[in-house]
């Protein structure tokens, strides 16, 4: 949901920013439109297609939950040092880079960043 704070979406461009099949996306989609979450309207440049559009209750709904996910990472990693954390959050931005990459191409990322570290030192 979270794809759609960018604006209305076409359920092809929500299930490729989800790497899921459009009739999965579509599915789950039809669940959060039965749910009050999201709208489905018709595109306007292209009857074919809809357009996919958060609603007042979606909004608030990935809001809830973006809260509670940051209250829960501040819990767990509480005792941690901040450099820890700042390490963590590089490699974790670094394996979510890598796996996305991976999932679009089917082929690992060779990063070529300066301030990565090698994956033999990790």
């Amino acid at each position: 949901m979270a794809h759609l704070l960018l604006g209305p979406q076409r359920v092809s461009d929500l299930a490729e920013a989800t790497f899921c099949d459009v009739s999965v996306a579509s599915r789950s989609i039809s669940t959060l439109v039965g749910h009050g979450l999201l709208v489905k309207e018709s595109d306007p440049a292209d009857r074919r297609a809809a357009l996919v559009s958060l609603t007042d209750v979606g909004r608030q709904s990935l809001e809830t939950m973006t809260q509670r996910r940051a209250v829960f990472m501040v819990d767990v990693l509480r005792d941690w040092s901040s450099q820890d954390a700042a390490s963590f959050t590089v490699l974790l931005e670094r394996f979510a880079d890598d796996l996305e990459d991976l999932i679009a191409t089917g082929q690992p990322t060779t990063d070529a960043r300066p301030d990565a570290k090698s994956k033999e030192s990790v």
